[in-house]
Formats: C-alpha cells, sequence, structure tokens
C-alpha cells in the first residue's frame, strides 16, 4: 500500500532509510580520496601563532611531573625534580616564573634510596610534604615514593584523602584519611582490599563521601589471563 505523504511504498521509504543510516555510519571522505575521522572543535597546529601557550624551559630542572591549576587559572603549580614552581599563565604566550621552592634531596635521604637499590636517577626525597617553611611531615601514603606510580589526593574540610602507594617498591597500595581533627583511616593491607597493581586515577568528593576512581586486577575472577577492571570506591 502506498503512503499518500510521500508517495513511497514501504519497501522504498525503508531502502531510503537504511541508505541514509549508512551515510552518517561510513566515514568521510576527503578530495585526496583520504579519510578523516573525527575532528576536535578547535585545534592549532604546532608554530601557530595563536596557540595559547608556547613551551617553557627552567635550567637545570626536569621531570615536570605534576600539575595543578589554581583555582582562578591563573597560576600552574609545576612539581619538578627537586623543586616546585608557580607559573604567571594570565598572559597568551610564554608562562612567567613567579616563585620557585627548591626541594633537594638530603645525602642521607640518598643513602637510604641507594640502600633500597634506587638508582642515581630516581635519587629523589619524594616522601616528605612541605607544610611551611620550618615545619615538616612525613608523607608516607599521601604522596607516592615514586613520581611514575599513579597517585591521587583532595582536601576536603582540612582532611587530606589519598590514594597511593605505601612502599617504595609500588606494590601496596593504599587509601588514607589524614590531617584535620578526625582520627587518621587507612585500608587494612592484611585483608587485601587493593590488589597490588591498583592505579589511582581521581578522587572526587560529594556530600559526606569522598569517591575514589582507580583499575586494578580483578582478584575475584580465576581467568586464564588477568582481567583489568575499573573500580569506585567510597571513603564516609
Amino acid at each position: 500500500m502506498a503512503l499518500p505523504a510521500l508517495g513511497l511504498d514501504p519497501w522504498s521509504l525503508l531502502g531510503l532509510f537504511l541508505f541514509q543510516l549508512l551515510q552518517l555510519l561510513l566515514p568521510t571522505t576527503t578530495a585526496g580520496g583520504g579519510r578523516q575521522g573525527p575532528m576536535p572543535r578547535v585545534r592549532y597546529y604546532a608554530g601557530d601563532e595563536r596557540r595559547a601557550l608556547s613551551f617553557f624551559h627552567q635550567k637545570g630542572l626536569q621531570d615536570f611531573d605534576t600539575l595543578l591549576l589554581s583555582g582562578d587559572g591563573n597560576t600552574l603549580y609545576v612539581g619538578a625534580r627537586e623543586a616546585i614552581l608557580a607559573l604567571d599563565i594570565q598572559d597568551p604566550g610564554v608562562p612567567r616564573l613567579k616563585n620557585m621552592i627548591p626541594w633537594p634531596a638530603s645525602d642521607r635521604k640518598k643513602s637510604e634510596c641507594a640502600f633500597k637499590k634506587k638508582s642515581n636517577e630516581e635519587l629523589q626525597d619524594s616522601y616528605l610534604l612541605p607544610i611551611s617553611e620550618d615545619k615538616v611531615m612525613e608523607g608516607k601514603g599521601q604522596s607516592p615514593f615514586d613520581p611514575a606510580h599513579k597517585h591521587t589526593a583532595v582536601l576536603v574540610d582540612g582532611m587530606l584523602y589519598s590514594g597511593t602507594m605505601n612502599n617504595f617498591l609500588g606494590s601496596e597500595p593504599i587509601l588514607m584519611r589524614t590531617l584535620g581533627s578526625q582520627p587518621v583511616l587507612k585500608t587494612d593491607n592484611f585483608l587485601r582490599w587493593l590488589h597490588h597493581d591498583a592505579s589511582f586515577v581521581a578522587a572526587i568528593p560529594s556530600t559526606q563521601v569522598v569517591y575514589f576512581f582507580f583499575e586494578e586486577t580483578a582478584s575475584e575472577f580465576d581467568f586464564f589471563e588477568r582481567l583489568h577492571t575499573s573500580r569506585v570506591a567510597r571513603v564516609c
């Protein structure tokens, strides 16, 4: 039976629908015959003058591993090897160094790392958390021994919630709550709540809880190959 509004029978209408669906699913083709995938809404090529920021270099510094943007978006805090930097990024162009705190490892700490079979490139003081100029505290369970260990932390109501590695081998993941007036809380490694290869991604506070996002090997399955899965942990 024909459709009076379109003048098409149902089979022709179905064919038209399938053709339009294929047009949407198939990748677009450029004039040169090459295929072009999804493109970002805004893109800049290397050397383009419209790039908001250029490269930043500081003599004698390397391993700019940790970045934190201030709430107003004007300052970028950078954790580098043996130094912490504050960069002014208000104006387009090259970021300007506002302040730098040198943080070299002491000879005693280097000797301790060497005893733990760390190489010279890894002999950095990575587990002391500076609180003020005249006070430091041990950062075990709050910051990683090695910047290569994926970690996360968030400060909520004066309390620090952190997910990191609790030993220099990177085989003892831990979720921990420190600072503030509340008692210290941490996961018990003996109970195996976290697999030894847990890799933390983010910590997001919510109403009266903090959610930790991480990935680890699913130990509850006995497969021939290891199953790596994403997980969410809630700390009340």
